[in-house]
């Protein structure tokens, strides 16, 4: 009796496998079929591709599709393209003209690629102690400490993110959250959500600054706020031509 019932078993589990096999090699060809030409040309010149494209294997055709867009090729040393990542990320400030979104999309993007290749950003012994010492759950070691290191790993960025925004636009804030912290109060944001809404609802006092916000452009004069639409023009003391553009520094706004 045993032996019958494990034999329809093993008769279920290999229907099941093929039916797996078939929906791996369909979902393969798809996922395939989406790349484009050159992005096909450098997952196929890599070492391991033959194994993959044999065995259809989905998981690793999506790593070699992903470490081809974030090196550019599937051959470049990892070691070569971690420090790239790093010094991206490193280097990446926030423009004038770039947006809040625009800007925490691509901070975003580029802690991706860094973590891709195995950083672990923020998560030094001394910043993960501290953080232990802060979580108050009554869970076991293993899960306070994967607590500890996703904190101290927010954390960081939380304050990266904030550091490099704009400093034209957020200088003073970031001026006053550090005098704030001298002073024995801290401020500093402690997650990126926290950090991105600190950006997005902060205040200028400066009048003679502009605030250039995700939903467009607006226009700071000694007499007020003038609102644009779109780019703005130029600098300057009197405004330029052009269809639906603000003009600031005393100018107007042509759609007025």
């Amino acid at each position: 009796m045993k032996f019958e019932i494990w034999k329809l078993d093993m008769r279920d589990f290999r229907d099941r496998q093929k039916k797996r096999n078939k929906n791996d090699a369909k979902a393969f060809a798809l996922i395939l079929g989406q790349c484009s030409r050159a992005v096909r040309d450098r997952i196929e010149a890599d070492p391991i591709w033959d194994i993959v494209n044999d065995k259809s294997r989905v998981v690793d055709l999506l790593k070699l599709i992903r470490q081809a867009l974030y090196t550019g090729r599937t051959t470049r040393k990892k070691a070569h393209s971690r420090l790239d990542a790093d010094k991206a990320l490193q280097n990446l400030v926030q423009t004038e003209r770039m947006t809040n979104s625009d800007y925490l999309e691509k901070f975003k993007g580029l802690v991706e690629v860094v973590e891709h290749f195995g950083a672990e950003i923020g998560q030094t012994r001394d910043r993960i102690e501290e953080c232990l010492l802060t979580i108050t759950s009554e869970a076991d070691e293993d899960t306070r400490m994967e607590m500890a290191r996703a904190k101290a790993r927010e954390s960081y960025l939380a304050i990266q993110f904030f550091v490099r925004s704009d400093p034209k636009r957020y200088g003073d804030l970031v001026a006053d959250i550090e005098n704030m912290h001298t002073r024995g109060s801290d401020a500093y944001p402690e997650t990126i959500s926290a950090a991105y809404d600190m950006l997005v609802n902060y205040k200028s006092t400066n009048k003679h600054k502009f605030q250039h916000q995700d939903s467009g452009v607006a226009f700071y004069t000694e007499a007020g706020v003038t609102e644009g639409r779109g780019r703005g023009g130029r600098y300057g003391d009197r405004g330029g031509r052009g269809r639906g553009r603000g003009y600031y520094g005393g100018g107007r706004d042509n759609n007025a």
